[in-house]
């Protein structure tokens, strides 16, 4: 069900009664919408599955991890099975089956796990001679957090739009959160925090290793690394910052670990300590590098060890200089104050824009 170099085979088998395409099978009826949303690469990831070379999708992708944290058995809803039976025929869901999903998406109610072995040489249909078994319940606060494992996977499997650069938002979330103190991460507490957050009980349900988690995690966080890991890690980290998976997609103001005099002295009157997610921040030796975007178009290059800010101003400003200067015929010690900005920046700006004019 996760993964299988077959598609093409299935199309030309059934086109004669104009059932999907290839492509269409991969994203309708395998893993493959799940594992492409934090992938950097979801073109190549298609194009292993549709060359019939089973051996590469999983030797390839996500460092032989991909197949480790799907469930043992098949699992499904028993009211899912019941309304499918009245309607038809009953049928093995992949939403039910993504990796630690334990909820129904539809019915908020516990799945149940099947004696039928996930991806196992023989698939047995959905029927009542399948024997099943509970979930084992945990308590009220591991429960809620299972809720939200399910939850945010099954809206990861269907959601729209991907996301490839996660960097950026998990550097903020960390600094909200306190584990980013004088621009460097605290791992220590952070692992020790994360370990406590998610009880054995739900590592065993889930089946992950969560020392294994966040040392990859805070290992691909300091290393800006662009290689994938499994969707998994990332929803585990974002319900322990309190986030959901459309924080990452969503335009909505991060906060910026930097609250130095020094910056917000260099920067524009209308920036106000945020930015928006498609700026960039990044851990070096010496502490964080990055850029900052203000919602002006002024961007701010930013070297944490030393507070040195590099100012390229966007096409407001440019507007704003030319009416204070052109129209308003104002000196330049005023036109300073008014975007706040210093007299010798102010100059140097104009000589750059005016030599650059000459070219």
């Amino acid at each position: 069900m996760d993964l299988f170099p077959y598609a093409k085979k299935i199309e030309m088998k059934l086109e004669h009664f104009n059932f999907y395409n290839a492509v269409e099978i991969i994203e309708n009826f395998s893993f493959f919408n799940y594992y492409k949303k934090l992938s950097g690469n979801k073109d190549y990831f298609q194009s292993l599955m549709l060359e019939e070379r089973p051996g590469r999708i999983k030797n390839e992708l996500y460092c032989h991890d991909i197949e480790i944290y799907n469930a043992y058995y098949y699992r499904f809803c028993l009211k899912c099975f019941e309304r499918d039976s009245e309607n038809g025929v009953p049928y093995w869901h992949i939403t039910h089956n993504l990796p630690g999903v334990t909820y129904c998406e539809k019915h908020q109610c516990k799945l149940v796990s099947s004696d039928v072995k996930f991806n196992g040489k023989k698939l047995i249909a959905l029927s009542n001679q399948v024997k099943i078994s509970e979930l084992p319940l945990l308590n009220d606060w591991e429960e809620k957090i299972l809720k939200l494992i399910s939850e945010q996977t099954v809206y990861l499997f269907y959601k729209k739009d991907s996301t490839r650069d996660t960097n950026t938002a998990y550097i903020s979330y960390l600094y909200e959160s306190g584990y980013l103190k004088d621009f460097a991460l605290d791992e220590k507490s952070l692992t020790n925090d994360f370990m406590l957050f998610y009880s054995d009980s739900i590592c065993k349900i889930i089946n992950i290793d969560k020392k294994y988690v966040i040392s990859t995690l805070i290992r691909r966080i300091k290393e800006a690394a662009t290689g994938d890991i499994h969707p998994l890690f990332h929803i585990l980290f974002l319900i322990f910052c309190g986030k959901k998976i459309k924080h990452l997609n969503e335009n909505n103001q991060l906060t910026i670990p930097f609250d130095s005099d020094l910056f917000i002295e260099k920067t524009c009157k209308c920036f106000d300590g945020f930015f928006i997610h498609n700026s960039t921040l990044r851990f070096r030796k010496e502490g964080l590098i990055g850029s900052v975007k203000c919602s002006c178009g002024n961007y701010y290059g930013i070297e944490s060890w030393n507070m040195k800010i590099e100012v390229r101003y966007g096409e407001k400003f440019t507007e704003q200089v030319g009416e204070l200067l052109f129209v308003e015929d104002l000196p330049i010690s005023e036109i300073s104050s008014k975007l706040n900005i210093s007299k010798s920046d102010l100059k140097n700006y104009l000589i750059s824009r005016r030599n650059s004019a000459r070219y």
